[in-house]
């Protein structure tokens, strides 16, 4: 059971938590204590030390590397950077290949090595002119042999690759090819096309199981799995959560929860930092009895200051806090480093920071868990303890590259054994990065006061120069305080602390201060971070449509999005673009929400680019769009909807919108995106289009999707369209292009048409039994397509029957939003009913959309002028 249990930990995990006891605690090798030891591989590192001297040759790599650009990964990197595999490129392949997640790495000389794992999405290449470079890896492999599953999705994608050409298919192949993590990939099926020859298609790559999908999804099942003796090389890594503590450590098992009234420290270890995130993050706790210990270096930095000598950095200071305040420690203590105002990676040693402070309740410490932390960029992430970790240069913010003070031990595993003891513990529990962590009294009392003693002597013994021990330390925390439990589930991944910085400067300052433009990055304003030198810089809040949870949701003045905030949220691939929006419109999907909360709602939008992202390629700020911005996507938090169109400003994917149709005013163009790619997908992904005459039933033809469906049909060549409405709405349809109306208050449509008589019949309406109904009356080869309702109970295998969900391939439409432009243009599909609402009055909006006898759309419209400022 043990060895079950920690099989998906990976080989070196297995190797230390499932073996008998006798060979779990054998010691290491001598050699790897020594001052520059040869590294060991992960595949003879179990055997006996009398057995190392026999494994001899080097195992021929199976990976190849293909150059993927100049710039490192902007986002998903997970180990290796600034460490010794960074000599040289070789050395850094090497180390990719030794990694079954690995997928890409980028590399620059004698700096950074750093890889990026098979979940993390594409690879946004940043920092180009730094002479970093960036690869992926691949390994040959036959998929002309692969099974193919027609009618499953996956979930766990990563890499939303848009095929045009073999070349970028044949490269998607070789990547997943040579990582055990991918499992496949789904493809989106074209008419008369096989995967292997598609064209232009959607393809994604599977890291879980397969499911069912009513789209034209395929599965395409990896046909190169890597082989065991390959598997030996590596050890298993996991990106989804923190593994289960194993079954036989000892000194696993956890202690009760703190309960109770107690106190909390925040020790932060501060060196040239700005520190003025402390009032404003710390009041956004709910503990009433949370006390600051700032460590200084430089005393004048803050006059809280405690001195302290400056041995090379923050672990140092976490030692030395214990060690004299040993028999008095808080109940709860919240390790940080002082870099909080770094912009770096979306605010991230913030997020780590507000992580903590979210999981205090108002009696400090009540139901803590006894350690936790945001292992490093999202919430449950699991970080591998490598054991043969080992570095001599850093680059150091102040002093730039530097050769580090040599360990009294290397590598870190061997570091780890000789200062801390067995190795099952970090080899099970991980690492953690930037040295932000809590921990109660309890769990740091676990080890006596005379080891931290021992290791602040280690990490001082070179003085003010920075030591590799430090770099150990730093990798040691997680595996001798954390007990396998994950972290608290529900608790923020964000950064709240802009506003909150600059309204306590206002406060300090008694100041009023405005803006009439939208707000510069707080982080990235050097004159914000000295002396509350905020002139010229103003909060700015926006009216929006906010949901609190999928119950709750209303109107209030909520801050403004930015770019990077769908990657935080969603792990999206695309670079993002910041929009002001003119209107939106209310479609029944947009009147509930699932998580994140909270989260802005809305979808449709016509709107101007006010920013975008370096990485973007089509758009530039001034262009006018629309879109569909609804779109269903996986997150840290599970599976989700992203919105933001209900609001004065919005962020999205470059590649989910299109240049606005010229000849359309926007209340008009807002009205459209949703209702028109969901007619469209309908009809030409999986009705048939286009048509050379036959006819179309459409069944709900004056609402949203109905207007759009007969215009689109009639464009794209059906002799005869026919419609269900009301008798006072039939005139409508009848100037859309319908050619036939059945008034649905008075007949039934499937007595009204003779059986066999249609080719298409196009559900936006969603009554029970329209399925089986429809069979009769299509005739052989014909199309069935639902938006709403349900597929026939008793299909016909000469009948294509197909339910979709727009939302659900939302992510990249400029594509078809081009198309819809030029039916635009040519005046072949607009909405020429719409009611118009304002923001302020979408509940009103809402409940006429509720009634399900919409004629045309409803259309929202974002308050004029200028952003509301933020007066304090």
């Amino acid at each position: 059971m043990a060895f079950q249990a920690c099989r998906r930990r990976g080989f070196l995990a297995c190797l230390v938590c499932a073996t008998p006891p006798i060979l779990a605690l054998l010691p290491w090798p001598e050699e790897l204590f020594s001052a520059r030891p040869k590294l060991i591989r992960a595949d003879v590192l179990g055997q006996r030390p009398a057995a190392l001297g026999a494994a001899s040759g080097v195992r021929k790599d199976p990976h190849e590397y293909l150059f993927h650009g100049l710039g490192a990964c902007e986002t998903g990197y997970y180990a290796g950077w600034h460490s010794s595999e960074a000599a040289d490129l070789d050395t850094c392949k090497a180390a990719c290949s030794r990694e079954p997640q690995c997928a890409m790495l980028s590399f620059k000389q004698g700096v950074a090595c750093g890889r990026f794992d098979a979940t993390s999405g594409g690879c946004h290449l940043q920092w180009q002119q730094e002479n970093y470079s960036s690869y992926l890896k691949w390994r040959s492999c036959d998929w002309a042999t692969a099974e193919v599953l027609e009618g499953h999705i996956c979930g766990g994608q990563y890499g939303d690759w848009r095929t045009s050409s073999n070349q970028t298919v044949q490269a998607l192949l070789a990547s997943c090819s040579s990582t055990p993590r991918c499992k496949g990939l789904i493809w989106w099926r074209q008419p008369g096309k096989t995967w292997l020859n598609a064209s232009k298609s959607w393809f994604k790559v599977c890291t879980s199981d397969t499911s069912r999908a009513s789209a034209p999804w395929s599965f395409i099942k990896n046909p190169c799995a890597v082989p065991p003796e390959d598997e030996r090389m590596h050890r298993e890594l996991t990106r989804t959560s923190a593994p289960e503590v194993c079954e036989d450590d000892p000194v696993a098992a956890l202690p009760p929860p703190v309960t109770g009234p107690g106190n909390v420290e925040l020790v932060i270890s501060a060196f040239n930092e700005n520190l003025s995130f402390i009032e404003p993050l710390t009041r956004t706790t709910r503990t009433t009895q949370l006390r600051v210990r700032i460590y200084c270096t430089d005393p004048s930095l803050d006059p809280r200051c405690e001195a302290v000598p400056d041995k090379g950095g923050e672990n140092f200071v976490y030692l030395k806090h214990i060690v004299d305040n040993y028999d008095r420690l808080a109940n709860v203590t919240i390790f940080s480093v002082g870099s909080i105002m770094r912009n770096h990676n979306d605010q991230l040693l913030c997020r780590k920071l507000n992580f903590l402070l979210d999981q205090l309740g108002p009696l400090t410490g009540v139901g803590f868990p006894g350690f936790s932390t945001m292992a490093h960029t999202f919430p449950g992430e699991f970080n591998p303890f490598n054991p043969f970790f080992d570095i001599e240069k850093y680059n150091s913010q102040k002093w730039g590259r530097i050769k580090l003070c040599e360990p009294s031990v290397r590598p870190l595993g061997a570091w780890y054994q000789h200062f801390l003891g067995d190795l099952r513990r970090p080899l099970c529990n991980g690492v953690l990065f930037n040295g932000i962590f809590a921990a109660s009294s309890a769990r740091l009392r676990r080890w006596p006061k005379e080891t931290y003693q021992r290791l602040m002597d280690e990490l001082g013994r070179c003085g003010e120069l920075r030591s590799v021990a430090d770099h150990f330390m730093e990798r040691a925390w997680k595996g001798m305080l954390d007990d396998g439990g994950g972290p608290v589930k529900g608790h923020a991944n964000q950064c709240p602390i802009e506003e909150l910085v600059l309204q306590e400067c206002f406060r300090k300052e008694n100041g009023r201060l405005k803006m009439n433009n939208v707000k510069r990055s707080f982080f990235r304003c050097p004159e914000c971070h000295a002396d509350c030198g905020v002139a010229g810089l103003h909060v700015l809040r926006m009216l929006a449509l906010v949901a609190a949870s999928s119950a709750s949701f209303g109107l209030r003045n909520f801050s403004l999005p930015r770019p990077g905030d769908l990657r935080r949220k969603f792990h999206l691939g695309s670079c993002e673009v910041l929009l002001q929006v003119f209107a939106s419109s209310v479609n029944p999907a947009d009147r509930s929400v699932s998580g994140p909360f909270p989260q802005v709602m809305g979808s449709d939008l016509a709107a101007e680019v006010l920013a975008v992202e370096a990485t973007c390629k089509r758009l530039r700020v001034g262009d006018r769009v629309w879109a569909d911005i609804g779109a269903i996507v996986n997150g840290s938090f599970g599976s989700g909807k992203e919105n933001g169109a209900y609001a004065q400003v919005a962020v999205a994917l470059e590649s989910q919108l299109g240049l606005l149709p010229p000849n359309l005013e926007v209340l008009e163009a807002a009205a459209l995106p949703k209702v028109s790619l969901t007619s469209y997908k309908a009809l030409k992904w999986y009705g048939g289009a286009p048509y050379e005459g036959g006819a179309v039933l459409i069944l709900g033809g004056s609402g949203g999707c109905g207007t759009t469906g007969i215009q689109l049909a009639k464009a794209w060549g059906a002799g005869q369209v026919i419609t269900t409405t009301s008798s006072k709405h039939a005139d409508y349809v009848r100037s859309l292009g319908a050619d036939d109306v059945i008034d649905y208050q008075t007949q039934n449509w499937w007595e009204v048409l003779p059986d066999a008589s249609v080719d298409v019949i196009y559900d936006t309406v969603g009554e029970g039994s329209t399925g089986d109904r429809a069979m009769a009356k299509l005739k052989a080869g014909g199309f069935y397509v639902t938006i709403t309702g349900e597929l026939p109970k008793n299909p016909r295998k000469d009948v294509r029957s197909s339910m979709f969900i727009n939302s659900e391939t939302n992510l990249e439409n400029f594509e078809l939003l081009d198309e819809l432009t030029e039916l635009a243009v040519k005046g072949r599909l607009r909405m020429p009913q719409k009611t118009v609402y304002d923001l302020e009055d979408i509940l009103t909006a809402f409940n006429a959309s509720a009634s399900h006898h919409v004629l045309g759309k409803l259309v929202v419209k974002m308050p004029g002028g200028r952003l509301q400022t933020l007066e304090v």
